[in-house]
């Protein structure tokens, strides 16, 4: 190929990746294969080289964990198709690694092709709840129903990353990324959050804002401004909590069901109902996952967690909670569980690793996709799923090598 034509290629390849993955998931895996035949070409013919990216060694490290948890596992069929969910842990790490010979890689596609993903994937869930509107009014309008694709959790995480790349993208001066979109596009994105209903996910993005709002005071003005904004903060939280309505809800919600937990968490457990709300549930699950760790510290098996907890649910009672075959709900628990503290100990190693990258090479991005991760992980079980586990390793293996920022080439930039 002409010199800079295959790379170029190859990240349009990696970008529609991103866009499939966004809008039709089910595909993802051959348009994988598609782009390691691309990149099989690319390394025969000389135009990519391997360099192994570390933070690979411990993703391999957390899906051999997996595939040794299934050696005691008593349930083989959900054992294989958690495997075959977590791949992405070997597959990714593999083909990222390849580099080309002749020029940077041109993160801005990747930027660009993310943040249509999103967009397309949030038209299809608006489209889908107008149409559902007949039937189920302004319920229509929120949760699964206007994120029909994936999880409203993961979806949340979609947006928050997606509006860190936006403006990532115009602080840097990356070709595309204006204003007269970004704006909009930001609204946008705040708008859906509200909708989508996740707890976790609104939390997040007002602290990452919140951080964001103080990293540009303390440039711009200063350390005292920063010291006098830092303080001032805690009562503009406190006035999102109480006075934005969806917000508002769902946080007295989850912190009368707290409250009520901390004075007695025994009998918050054996004295639910057979209906739970999402807060209740979590508090359930928590205490029963924690009980079973503490019975199984080197876990109870890859696939075998609902099984576990289905019988702990049923000996407090909770049988017909117990069908549900909920997991905990939070992914630390989930991973202690079912690999057990080894496990566990990877799990934070590749966030802390991802960290620790992205402070040393300036790279906000990377902390900002590592912190939600982090953050997530405290009430969904995150990467039990592909959604979760294609987005966090992609974007943790991408970012986790960029270069400080002056160091943007000229095929990022205008």
């Amino acid at each position: 190929m002409a010199d800079g034509k295959y790379i170029t290629y190859l990240e349009r390849s990696l970008g529609l990746i991103l866009i499939v993955f966004c809008v039709f998931p089910q595909f993802t895996s051959l348009f994988i294969v598609l782009t390691a035949l691309l990149i099989a070409y690319g390394y025969t013919t000389k135009e990519l080289v391997f360099r192994w990216k570390k933070i690979g060694w411990w993703m391999i490290a957390f899906y051999l964990a997996y595939l040794i948890g299934v050696f005691w596992t008593e349930n083989e069929p959900q054992a294989f198709k958690y495997l075959e969910y977590k791949l992405a842990l070997i597959v990714f790490p593999l083909l990222l690694s390849f580099e080309s010979s002749k020029r940077p890689f041109n993160i801005t596609v990747l930027f660009q092709a993310w943040i249509i993903g999103v967009t397309v994937a949030s038209v299809v869930g608006i489209g889908n709840s107008f149409l559902c509107d007949a039937d189920g009014g302004a319920s229509c309008f929120v949760a699964g129903f206007i994120s029909p694709i994936h999880h409203p959790s993961y979806f949340a995480a979609f947006h928050t990353v997606a509006l860190g790349i936006a403006w990532w993208g115009y602080s840097k001066k990356m070709r595309g990324f204006k204003l007269w979109w970004i704006l909009p596009f930001t609204l946008f994105s705040l708008t859906l959050h509200l909708f989508l209903l996740s707890l976790a996910g609104m939390l997040f993005l007002m602290l990452a804002i919140v951080a964001a709002v103080l990293y540009l005071i303390y440039k711009k003005w200063g350390r005292l401004a920063f010291v006098l904004a830092t303080l001032s903060m805690p009562l503009g939280i406190f006035l999102a909590i109480n006075y934005v309505p969806r917000l508002e809800g769902e946080f007295n919600g989850a912190k009368y069901y707290f409250d009520e937990y901390i004075k007695n968490p025994e009998a918050f457990v054996k004295g639910r109902s057979e209906s739970m709300s999402g807060s209740e549930a979590r508090l359930v699950m928590w205490t029963v996952t924690g009980q079973a760790i503490a019975d199984h510290p080197f876990g109870v098996g890859t696939g075998n967690v609902e099984k576990t907890l289905e019988t702990k649910l049923i000996s407090l009672g909770h049988a017909v909670f117990a069908d549900e075959k909920l997991n905990p709900h939070n992914q630390y628990l989930q991973t202690g569980l079912e690999i057990g503290w080894l496990g566990l100990l990877i799990l934070v190693g590749i966030i802390l690793v991802s960290i620790i990258v992205g402070i040393k090479n300036r790279n906000w991005l990377l902390i900002l996709v590592a912190a939600n991760l982090a953050f997530n992980c405290l009430f969904e079980s995150m990467l039990q799923r592909q959604s979760g586990m294609v987005f966090y390793v992609f974007w943790l293996l991408i970012l986790s090598t960029m270069d400080r920022p002056k160091s943007l080439s000229k095929h990022e930039k205008v």
